[in-house]
């Protein structure tokens, strides 16, 4: 659960601090989950909501996060437009910061986010600072505390003094991705800040698809680009990616967000880096069932060739040195089939070696040259010269 802490003298009152003993704060290197496990299902609470925005009082949880969600474009702007320093030390974080008057909603607060301390890390006295809408947190984290009563307050200057926040999660550098996606609710943005890949692979990703969310997004696709573009060591790419994920899930757990379109997105990512089986599959176990699965769905593939051999027609060939079938004045064939046996290469580069002969035969020029290569006819059957 989140903790009022203690108020040093150069903080404001409102420090809460994420302590769960059934999320460890870092992943071990090695010993990954197979799934990302997620917290029992909670609805946020009316008090946390009313807190904000009173008028809300009486709209059921799901309107307003709808309605959150058709804004998103528009929020997303406003704390997107906000400029704040990226960071600042504990020592010198200030009560409210000062913004130009926006013509849009303004930002309600600042949050000043940290990181937990743990065993091997003592904690940052860095912050993180990101603008945020109070009513997006409050739909949205379960277990955030209600908001004090600081607001946007206007000065003589017409600057607005928006309220500075501290928040204490497991990550703070994995905060952000996690509150854009609450407040923009864009899928497509948030697995490309979790995973590397152009927007161009991830722009299939909608909200509220009837056919799901990540229906038609592709995970193999995605691993395949990642193995493939990661510099180095792939293996401490990978890592690293896990532990990006892994970071976001703990900030996610520790809020208390059960959106069904993040945990989606979470799992996907997941999927993509530890690598999902898809065959045989999960089912298949025993030496005897994947003898038996192998039998069932094994094949070879293989490109046939030689069934209209180049060979004399004593020895069961079906096509001269002309392409030209015996027994016919003028239909040949053109293709692998006429290859007696078959050969140690890729068939496509010989097919194409086939035609380029064949359209000199048709032309009449294969003769000659032929005549000048070999020097002698070359004779099949007593009956036929070349």
């Amino acid at each position: 659960m989140f903790q009022v802490a203690s108020r040093p003298a150069h903080q404001p009152a409102y420090d809460m601090q994420y302590q769960h003993p059934h999320h460890p704060s870092a992943l071990p290197n090695l010993q990954l989950p197979r799934n990302l496990q997620r917290p029992s299902y909670a609805e946020v609470s009316r008090e946390a909501i009313t807190s904000v925005e009173p008028g809300l009082a009486q709209v059921p949880f799901e309107y307003i996060r709808k309605g959150l969600h058709a804004r998103g474009e528009e929020l997303m702007a406003s704390v997107s437009a906000a400029h704040v320093p990226q960071s600042l030390p504990k020592s010198r974080l200030p009560s409210a910061v000062d913004l130009p008057p926006a013509h849009a909603q303004p930002p309600t607060h600042i949050l000043a986010v940290f990181s937990s301390p743990t065993a091997k890390h003592p904690g940052s006295d860095t912050a993180v600072l990101i603008p945020t809408h109070h009513i997006v947190l409050a739909a949205n984290c379960v277990q955030l505390p209600r908001f004090p009563d600081a607001r946007v307050r206007q000065r003589s200057n017409g600057m607005m003094s928006v309220p500075v926040i501290p928040l204490t999660v497991p990550a703070a550098e994995a905060f952000a991705p996690l509150h854009a996606f609450l407040v923009s609710h864009r899928l497509d943005r948030f697995i490309g800040a979790l995973l590397p890949v152009p927007p161009a692979m991830l722009s299939a990703a909608r909200a509220g698809s009837s056919s799901g969310p990540l229906a038609h997004l592709s995970a193999p696709q995605l691993a395949t680009y990642l193995a493939g573009s990661a510099g180095g060591d792939k293996m401490s790419a990978l890592m690293g990616l896990t532990r990006s994920v892994s970071a976001v899930w703990r900030n996610a757990c520790a809020l208390g967000v059960y959106d069904r379109d993040l945990w989606a997105c979470l799992d996907f990512s997941w999927e993509v880096i530890l690598g999902k089986e898809i065959n045989p599959g999960p089912d298949v176990q025993t030496d005897e069932q994947l003898t038996a699965w192998l039998k069932k769905n094994m094949n070879t593939i293989y490109h046939t060739v030689g069934s209209c051999a180049m060979l004399p027609r004593a020895k069961g060939g079906v096509v001269d040195p002309q392409l030209k079938v015996y027994g016919t004045a003028n239909v040949r064939v053109v293709d692998l089939s006429i290859v007696p046996l078959h050969i140690t290469s890729h068939t496509q580069g010989t097919a194409y070696a086939i035609a380029e002969q064949a359209a000199d035969i048709i032309k009449g020029v294969f003769a000659a040259s032929l005549d000048r290569v070999v020097g002698d006819s070359i004779i099949f059957e007593d009956s036929i010269k070349y």
